[in-house]
């Protein structure tokens, strides 16, 4: 009971910090160092590691992924996080093998490119644990985590960002041939919804390379029939359209400035029914909130709670209105 009843106020001084905007994270992410001034709760770039970060994201906007990002890193000889954390404060992470400084993996590079902290925004309450008994870290679901914005210097700017997930969006497959397909990711079967991938094969000479439904290459005919296109007859129909397109642009300046006005207004709308729906069903779980509320507050003076239970649940139905 006592190890139960620490770890709940341990808990609940942990959210108090983290509703404030505060760090609660004990290690600065990569890229960033403790503020001399504030280092409880401010981030301040750090002038040997900030430079990498921007470059990252640079690399990954002009088209590399993160398993070429990391092994370009390693050549140059670039500290790893985990080592540059080892070098500079003297701590050995778990996973640190001092031997190689220069370990850096496609997995640390993701992490770093899905960071929102180099946006300069605060995302606290990210995980959690089973209880007290269970260390073991869960993520939190989007809707329990505390997000602050302009918490510190940002290292990359916004349209790098979204450029750069746009990109993480639609990954690519990787290829075992010199040259990457230009359509990977972009094709998709409309029986099925699934990627076409290309095939490709050495007895044959590149015209007759073709899409396929990956589909039905790795689940057979019960879930999607056979069929496919050629990589040319593609090229073929995608640059017709293309000159198709930009010819009556031309010609109907004004039409076509208004046509694309016309689909910008409908995805408009749609995004915008989308936030209806959103708007309701939160002012509904406003109302339930209000009346869990009141039940909390009457059964704590009737004595039914404790006060430090009524503390925590209200604080949390506090944070979720």
């Amino acid at each position: 009971m006592y190890a139960k009843d620490t770890s709940q106020k341990g808990r609940s001084s942990v959210k108090i910090k983290a509703e404030t905007g505060a760090r609660i994270a004990s290690r600065p992410n990569y890229g960033y160092m403790k503020d001399p001034d504030d280092p409880k709760r401010h981030l301040v770039p750090d002038p040997e590691t900030a430079p990498v970060v921007k470059r990252i994201f640079a690399l990954c906007a002009s088209g590399l992924g993160p398993t070429r990002i990391a092994n370009q890193l390693r050549q140059e000889e670039i500290p790893s996080p985990a080592y540059h954390y080892y070098a500079k404060y003297g701590v050995q992470l778990s996973t640190l093998d001092i031997s190689k400084p220069y370990a850096w993996s496609s997995a640390t590079v993701s992490k770093i490119l899905e960071d929102e902290v180099y946006l300069g925004v605060t995302v606290n309450m990210k995980t959690t644990t089973i209880s007290y008994k269970n260390k073991k870290k869960i993520k939190r679901p989007e809707s329990e985590q505390l997000r602050f914005e302009g918490t510190h210097e940002p290292l990359i700017d916004r349209q790098t960002w979204e450029i750069v997930q746009d990109i993480r969006k639609h990954k690519r497959r990787r290829t075992n041939f010199d040259e990457q397909d230009m359509f990977s990711g972009l094709v998709y079967c409309k029986d099925c919804g699934g990627t076409m991938v290309l095939h490709r094969s050495h007895t044959m000479d590149s015209s007759k390379n073709c899409f396929m439904c990956s589909t039905y290459k790795k689940k057979g005919k019960d879930v999607c029939t056979t069929h496919y296109i050629l990589e040319s007859d593609l090229n073929a129909i995608v640059l017709d359209d293309i000159r198709r397109i930009t010819h009556f642009a031309r010609q109907n300046e004004r039409r076509f400035a208004e046509y694309i006005g016309m689909k910008r207004t409908k995805e408009a709308q749609k995004e915008i029914r989308g936030l209806e729906k959103q708007i309701a069903a939160m002012t509904k779980r406003q109302s339930e909130l209000m009346s869990l509320f009141k039940r909390l507050y009457e059964d704590n003076v009737l004595g039914r709670i404790p006060d430090e239970q009524y503390r925590i649940l209200s604080n949390e139905y506090i944070t979720e209105q």
